[in-house]
């Protein structure tokens, strides 16, 4: 390989390096050097200036650079303003787009103290502006640098006359969100368009504020401003504007005007969350097809009522953009009602101090399993027994710790105390109609022309009605499910107490034991009566036995087996098991409740409570206290207790009464509190969930198909006011209006007339 071949034809790394710094270092140099030909508005933050002087001083020192700049670039510095001008007014245009979309939303609070917001201002709010004067933060002494790394000074606010002394710019107002400053009166008070920025986008070349003040604050229409300003701030502090008398009146009626609008607002949601009816349609304006039941009513009532009619032409008008009729006011309407009911339930679980929950869990339209909350209780104002709804709990976790952490959160929220909370786990029939049924299926059979529909008729008349076994296993679920559900409901009364409660479960009990000797030869005997009446055959159905080749190690068949009869056969596989499974079912619940019998039992009647002599009422009540005991804590003194107990039992040995009834008279003697405690903590353990049950019935009318994408809040808003909707009615609507109007600031200025 020649030597020319080996001669290097590109840079060495180290040449590319020193290559690279050379730029860098160019580049740095001329970094910023633009600046000099082209100012730029400055949105970052930084430190002020402190002393006017100083300001004064930077000025004088860049006034050569700036002839300079001026000499050489006269083109570009003529039409600075100009693209200054360009700027400011496309921020502008963005900031009052921005602006007119925030004030179109009913939970926008403007904040009137700031200089971006006063182009859109009404007159009321122009008022209350001149009278209270600019708002001037005196945290802000430093403002943001620039690019030629000037800034904002509070000493802007003050301005030096030629012989030293001081006066305040009260005019003079700074934006931190703008990094701008204003003239308060001339932005406010301004007749027509002024050239000054100071009047209108603000101005912050803080290289020139000091000239761009003095020349503002010395020309007419500054002047005329200020004198205009002073004048009606005066008539403002003397209260003697022209149409003062007329004014008030007309805020005033004003004012009336708003509350009755949202009063009639409040009543329609009541109304549809109280009927469980849905509230939007698939638009959200008046007048239109689809605009849902919330607007319709608001149309409906616009026929007659004044005030509602008066308002809807306000809108149609577009005479006011606040109309309250928006998706947001109906969710935030009803979490107030909501939030009222559940504030009193709350206060009233408070007061009765016992409460018990009832949890129960099933899945809504969107598969999102949901639980619903129940608290018993007792009022102590009423001394009636209460089951109260206060919302489902969107579960997760479904194991036990889940829904009870859950559950945890929520009394923790309601500010309920745990410590004190008790847990228990807890048509007309075909039998009476089988003739007229079976007639009327013959009757379809022989009329109906299609073939599928006859040919099922025929089959259901004649296989199942006319089947004998078929008649027995309907009696046989007659008498099971009719005794079943007499209990079931009586058992699912808000006020059931326990003590009825064991008794109820017990007598089934005895029931299902005593059918199962004599029920089957019972329901025999009404089937053979109905068969002889439909003219039916009253004997069972023989089945040939099928017999297969046994094999070598299987066991011989049991000749018991071999020899029952068909009717034997049916009472053992068929009849016994139900009737032991009734039996089963109903054992485990009453040994539940057994266990509440041992420690309250005494206090079930006055009859039990009398039986006992002093040595079994000690040993109950000293068993109750432990029942009752949390660490070192109880909620009765056993001996105290006793002691009431002894007199009590002499005051109401000849009265037959429960313990709902006692309650109430030691409540009226009021001499007894062990006893009132204790008969409240009795009669607030639950018996059944069947409060909780009622409640899903709502969820199913709330979250339907169409509404399945619902938010929880807004679910167990509506589900508090259809459930709750009697603490409602009690409830007084001028405190939903005004707990409303303190949301919001616009809304203050609006309602309170000022």
């Amino acid at each position: 390989m020649s030597s020319s071949s080996r001669i290097r034809k590109f840079d060495s790394g180290y040449e590319k390096r020193k290559k690279k710094k050379r730029l860098e270092a160019l580049a740095q140099s001329q970094k910023g050097a633009l600046d000099r030909y082209v100012i730029k508005e400055n949105q970052s933050s930084a430190e002020d200036q402190t002393l006017q002087m100083g300001i004064d001083e930077n000025i004088g020192d860049n006034t050569n650079n700036a002839s300079n700049v001026e000499a050489h670039t006269s083109e570009i510095d003529e039409n600075t303003n100009n693209v200054d001008g360009v700027v400011a007014t496309i921020e502008g245009s963005n900031s009052t787009e921005i602006d007119t979309d925030l004030r179109e939303r009913d939970d926008f609070q403007p904040d009137i103290f700031n200089p971006r917001y006063w182009d859109g201002l009404d007159r009321k709010l122009v008022d209350i502006l001149v009278q209270k004067g600019p708002k001037r933060d005196l945290s802000i002494q430093k403002g943001p640098r620039d690019k030629l790394n000037r800034r904002f000074s509070a000493a802007l606010f003050t301005r030096v006359l030629s012989n030293g002394e001081t006066c305040d710019r009260e005019w003079l107002v700074y934006s931190k969100e703008l990094d701008k400053v204003f003239c308060f009166c001339c932005k406010l008070l301004r007749k027509g368009h002024l050239k000054s920025q100071l009047a209108n986008e603000g101005f912050n070349d803080w290289s020139h504020v000091n000239i761009r003040l003095k020349d503002h604050e010395t020309s007419a229409d500054h002047i005329t401003n200020m004198a205009t300003w002073y004048d009606l701030r005066l008539s403002f502090d003397k209260n003697q504007t022209i149409d003062k008398v007329a004014q008030r009146e007309l805020e005033k009626k004003e004012k009336e005007h708003w509350r009755k609008v949202l009063f009639r607002i409040i009543m329609i949601v009541k109304f549809l969350a109280k009927h469980n009816l849905a509230f939007r349609g698939t638009n959200c304006k008046l007048y239109q097809d689809s605009n849902g039941n919330f607007l319709g009513l608001v149309e409906m009532l616009a026929e007659f009522d004044p005030v509602i009619q008066e308002h809807v032409r306000r809108i149609t008008n577009d005479e006011t953009h606040v109309h309250y009729l928006g998706p947001s006011i109906q969710n935030e309407l009803i979490n107030l009602l909501a939030a009222a009911i559940r504030y009193e339930i709350t206060k009233k679980i408070k007061e009765s101090k016992y409460f018990s929950v009832i949890l129960d869990c099933t899945p809504d339209i969107s598969h999102q399993e949901q639980m619903s909350l129940i608290i018993r209780y007792v009022d102590t104002s009423s001394d009636c027994i209460e089951e109260s709804f206060l919302g489902f709990l969107d579960i997760n976790d479904t194991t036990g710790q889940g829904l009870f952490d859950v559950l945890q959160n929520e009394l923790k929220s309601l500010d309920l105390d745990i410590d004190n909370e008790s847990r228990v786990d807890s048509v007309k029939a075909i039998r009476l109609q089988m003739q007229e049924i079976r007639e009327a299926l013959l009757e379809v059979s022989d009329t109906d022309n299609d073939e599928t529909v006859s040919s099922e008729a025929h089959s259901l008349a004649n296989n199942e009605l006319g089947d004998f076994e078929f008649m027995v296993s309907i009696i046989i679920w007659y008498e099971v499910l009719s005794t079943i559900n007499l209990v079931s409901k009586q058992l699912q009364s808000k006020d059931m107490l326990i003590d009825t409660a064991i008794e109820k479960v017990q007598g089934l009990i005895s029931f299902f034991t005593t059918y199962r000797e004599t029920g089957f030869l019972n329901a025999l005997e009404s089937a053979k009566g109905i068969a002889h009446d439909m003219d039916i055959e009253p004997a069972f159905r023989t089945q040939r036995k099928i017999k297969r080749k046994r094999q070598f190690d299987e066991t011989p068949d049991d000749p018991f087996i071999a020899s029952q009869s068909v009717e034997d056969s049916i009472r053992i596989n068929y009849f016994l098991p139900v009737v032991d499974q009734a039996i089963t079912s109903l054992t485990t619940r009453f040994e539940q409740y057994k266990g509440y019998e041992k420690i309250f039992g005494f206090l079930f009647t006055s009859h039990k409570l009398c039986s006992l002599d002093d040595q079994s009422l000690l040993s109950s009540c000293t068993q109750l206290e432990t029942a009752l005991k949390s660490g070192q804590n109880s909620d009765i003194d056993g001996s105290e207790l006793l002691v009431e107990l002894k007199f009590l039992q002499e005051l109401i040995s000849n009265k037959d009464m429960g313990p709902h009834d006692i309650m109430k008279f030691v409540k009226r003697m009021g001499c007894f509190p062990n006893a009132y405690i204790a008969y409240r903590i009795l009669l607030t353990i639950p018996v059944t969930v069947a409060s909780a049950e009622r409640s899903f019935s709502k969820l199913k009318l709330l979250k339907s198909y169409m509404r399945s994408t619902m938010t929880q809040e807004r679910l167990n808003g509506l589900a508090t006011i259809a459930l709750e909707n009697d603490v409602l009615e009690k409830i007084k609507y001028e405190d939903i209006i005004e707990d409303f109007i303190s949301r919001n600031t616009r809304r203050w200025i609006l309602f309170s007339g000022r």
